[in-house]
């Protein structure tokens, strides 16, 4: 009797043991799954797979895909690369060896990596030029806590590895344009659609703009055609300009 009794138990401790293992987690088959999954991504299972890719990061740019096609107008002949080392930010006068002075001030192909991880809090919004590439990759890099980046007119962008969080909106104000332009935005965050950007070494700082084109959302001389003259002869020089002179400017009315 009693050693029924004991095949009993031990035939149920078996059975036990069997649904145990049968609903217990595959911890192995889930770590590979998700191993696996970010296998799937088509872009990093491209530049992953060259265990060199340190040394050849602008092989990102053939990696890819969709609405873009492949990004190989950002590399080849020309490129600059350049290495991030200040996380510091002046909007006016970037430094070397701030991302500002990367993404704003060189001209042409560049690659910008970084030399270690940092937080850049950004004084006022990156304006990033044509054909920049912004790779974070192999650091932990954080643009947070106040401006964050804003491509305007600008085409040819790779932003790849960077952790962008908490932007905050921010005034109007100078800022380092594309291209090592300043610029003044007018606007705030609410109406950006309708945002215009000023050249602060025009003399008509409020509102001229020297360009001709048909583009509606560049910004318009700001004269009215009762200020319109033909072309006329250089000896209308003095009598055009008669009127010049300092401007008399006060606290209480604008220059």
């Amino acid at each position: 009797m009693a050693s029924q009794g004991t095949k009993s138990i031990f035939g149920r401790f078996v059975l036990a043991i069997v649904i145990a293992i049968i609903f217990t987690p595959n911890f192995t088959s889930a770590k590979k799954f998700k191993v696996d999954g970010l296998k799937m991504n088509v872009i990093d299972k491209c530049w992953r797979s060259n265990p060199e890719w340190r040394k050849h990061h602008s092989q990102l740019a053939t990696c890819s895909i969709g609405y873009a096609g492949k990004m190989t107008n950002n590399i080849g002949t020309g490129l600059i690369h350049y290495k991030v080392t200040d996380a510091s930010d002046d909007p006016i006068n970037p430094k070397p060896g701030t991302l500002r002075y990367g993404a704003s001030v060189i001209q042409g192909k560049i690659w910008i990596t970084f030399q270690r991880g940092m937080l850049i809090k950004l004084v006022r919004p990156l304006l990033i030029s044509n054909f920049t590439t912004i790779d974070g990759r192999g650091t932990d890099v954080h643009i947070a806590h106040n401006a964050c980046l804003m491509i305007f007119k600008s085409t040819n962008i790779i932003i790849h590895g960077l952790r962008i969080h908490h932007c905050k909106p921010q005034a109007p104000g100078m800022v380092m344009g594309p291209n090592g332009k300043v610029t003044w935005r007018k606007g705030n965050h609410e109406n950006r659609d309708k945002w215009e950007f000023h050249s602060v070494r025009d003399v008509f700082e409020n509102g001229a703009s020297f360009m001709a084109t048909k583009d509606k959302h560049v910004t318009k001389p700001n004269y009215t055609k009762e200020q319109v003259f033909k072309v006329a002869d250089a000896k209308c020089v003095r009598s055009l300009t008669r009127a010049s002179g300092a401007l008399r400017c006060s606290k209480t009315s604008i220059c």
